[in-house]
């Protein structure tokens, strides 16, 4: 099982710019969180998907970015 995380896009940046941000604050955060030194990759891969909210009631879908890490086992 791979571990992921869906994150709502946000409507007011680009793209391709927000999704390479977002994934560099989460590497950042991973790597001071594991106090480690090395430069492992923590995430794997950024796609698009279109869904809606789980609470609520929503007409239309919205974007989300379905990120993917690698597993914490991968690297002990």
């Amino acid at each position: 099982m791979v571990p992921l995380l869906l994150v709502r896009r946000d409507a007011c940046t680009s793209m391709g710019s927000w999704i390479y941000t977002l994934s560099l604050a989460i590497e950042k955060a991973l790597s001071v969180k594991s106090n480690s030194t090395s430069k492992r990759q923590h995430v794997h891969l950024c796609s698009i998907v279109r869904g809606k909210w789980i609470y609520g009631y929503y007409f239309s879908d919205e974007l989300f970015v379905k990120i993917y890490l690698y597993p914490h086992s991968y690297f002990f």
